[in-house]
């Protein structure tokens, strides 16, 4: 009998930076707007971007709600650093209260936290973006992080024609010692 399996990728060490043109992401979520690299978009791509067809910049309306992730692990060392995040992004959206329909948030969530297709705890919550159809970038202070990391960003939304008109994007990710500590 033939037995298939797969590991995760050895975790980056943190500093970090990309623009997508190398490493591996891992995604999980709804297949309808589903996270993947490409072409199609980018603040110079290629970029990670919501497909609806696995290509094009473009997203599906739905009955409900979709969420899907983009992840990679990292390994912030045992130091007493404190790091910050920066990323490029673009999303339309809505929040109304602390719900959101529609936008990115983004993550830090142990190793063993699997995303799937609903969101995370917003106790780990580290950023959440939406409301601009051109590249904005985005600075977030992280603290002190020690040890193995998971980094991830869910796209959420897609209930509405207005949540469609600009699909989720990143680019430019990077982890990094913080100056503002």
């Amino acid at each position: 009998a033939t037995v298939s399996f797969a590991t995760l990728a050895i975790p980056e060490m943190v500093p970090y930076e990309t623009t997508f043109d190398d490493g591996i992401w891992f995604t999980a979520g709804h297949q309808s707007n589903a996270w993947v690299v490409g072409e199609e978009t980018g603040n110079e791509a290629p970029a990670a971007y919501v497909s609806n067809d696995g290509t094009s910049y473009a997203a599906t309306i739905s009955s409900s709600q979709t969420i899907s992730h983009i992840y990679k692990d990292f390994n912030f060392g045992e130091t007493e650093d404190e790091f910050e995040l920066t990323f490029d992004w673009k999303v339309t959206g809505r929040q109304e209260g602390s719900s959101i329909y529609g936008g990115i948030a983004a993550y830090i969530v142990d190793v063993t936290t699997i995303p799937t297709t609903s969101t995370l705890s917003s106790a780990n919550m580290v950023a959440v973006v939406l409301g601009s159809d051109e590249w904005a970038t985005e600075r977030v202070y992280l603290g002190n992080l020690t040890g193995e990391k998971r980094l991830v960003f869910t796209a959420i939304g897609y209930a509405t024609d207005a949540e469609a008109v600009t699909p989720a994007a990143i680019d430019n990710i990077s982890l990094s010692v913080s100056q503002c500590s």
